[in-house]
């Protein structure tokens, strides 16, 4: 038997007493909690992750929460509380399991944040920007040389060993260089046509093992009604990923649609003295660290055509007492038509313990529509 409502009387209202407020954290009492009832489900998402390059993607692909409404209306009254928790059991769930899947779809990946180190950033960069007319080499020195004049050097702040690094990553990471509107049609569409996964002998350079890798599509570029491109990258299953915002001349847009990086495997040769990419830190809270592209002539044959590409290179290695190890990435272009053609990485290293050592190379090409 359900308990009367105590009531008390104010002039001529009579108002029921106020109920126990239930703060988030304390256990749920019999009755769900108001939005619980009304149908809301907030699930926590988390933040790491990078977008062009295809690389491989981290857990999590989005940042805070989620808020999917149930819709509206009321079932019949015939239903009993039985029968209304078994379908809510059984068929609700696997619909807002799929409503779930598109709204991550639809979100949109921006370029890491550099958070308080913004103003280091840009202060560099002011100082800097004047030897982009010079080449890309002379603008990251210039960078480098204010990393270590505001971050390291016997005139820089006292600052723990943490916030050193941080100061250094956000000081030489620059900003993309001013390009051309490369991109021109309303649409492109970038898929991998072929490719191999290689691994070889650290010493002597024979091939150990070697998998092909199979057609997919890559990413999508669609033009909007504001000028600026909606990219789409895609798994080898043709499932998306995550979604992007890319200027005319192929630069990855952040939240206040300003350009932050570049985008590296563009469709269309980007003619620029570097390329820019932002690498998400580990850390919680420690700003991204920047890797530099150059271009060029392809001298090497990365794919194995005969034909000397132009594009871009990265490369860079450290060595130590036990150890030397070395990494590389190019992106050619075909030298006529100027589309992307492919994108070739390798990784070695070399120490007297064979956990640590290896030889790893990736080519993928490309067909762009």
């Amino acid at each position: 038997m359900r308990r009367k409502k105590e009531v008390r009387e104010t002039g001529r209202l009579v108002l029921p007493e106020p109920r126990r407020k239930v703060s988030p954290s304390s256990p749920l009492p019999r009755r769900r909690r108001r939005d619980e009832r009304q149908g809301f489900w907030r699930p926590e998402g988390s933040s790491r992750a990078w977008y062009v390059s295809g690389k491989a993607l981290p857990a999590g692909l989005f940042a805070g929460s989620l808020y999917l409404p149930q819709p509206a209306g009321k079932l019949p009254q015939r239903i009993g509380r039985k029968v209304m928790k078994r379908r809510l059991g059984s068929g609700w769930f696997g619909v807002w399991g799929l409503f779930l899947l598109l709204a991550l779809a639809q979100q949109v990946r921006y370029p890491p944040s550099f958070g308080p180190y913004e103003d280091l950033r840009r202060q560099a960069h002011a100082q800097c920007q004047g030897y982009v007319a010079q080449g890309g080499q002379a603008y990251v020195q210039c960078l480098q040389q204010m990393a270590v004049s505001l971050c390291g050097g016997p005139y820089a702040p006292r600052m723990d060993a943490l916030t050193g690094v941080a100061c250094m990553s956000a000081v030489s990471a620059g900003y993309p260089a001013p390009g051309k509107p490369v991109l021109t049609k309303t649409s492109y569409r970038v898929e991998v046509v072929g490719g191999v996964d290689r691994e070889r002998d650290v010493r002597t350079g024979q091939v150990i093992r070697q998998t092909p890798i199979a057609p997919y599509l890559l990413f999508t570029l669609e033009r909007t009604q504001q000028g600026v491109y909606r990219g789409v990258t895609y798994n080898p299953q043709g499932q998306a990923l995550l979604t992007y915002w890319v200027n005319a001349s192929c630069e990855i847009l952040d939240q206040n649609g300003q350009p932050a990086m570049d985008g590296v495997r563009c469709p269309v040769f980007p003619d620029k003295p570097y390329l820019l990419m932002l690498q998400e830190s580990p850390l919680p809270g420690m700003p991204p660290s920047a890797k530099f592209y150059f271009p060029g002539r392809l001298q090497d044959d990365f794919d194995g055509d005969g034909v000397v590409e132009v594009g871009y290179l990265a490369e860079g290695g450290s060595s130590g007492r036990t150890y030397t190890s070395g990494w590389a990435e190019a992106l050619g272009y075909d030298p006529s038509t100027r589309m992307l053609k492919y994108h070739y990485q390798m990784a070695a290293r070399e120490s007297g313990s064979a956990h640590t050592t290896y030889y790893l190379e990736k080519l993928l090409r490309f067909r762009v529509r």
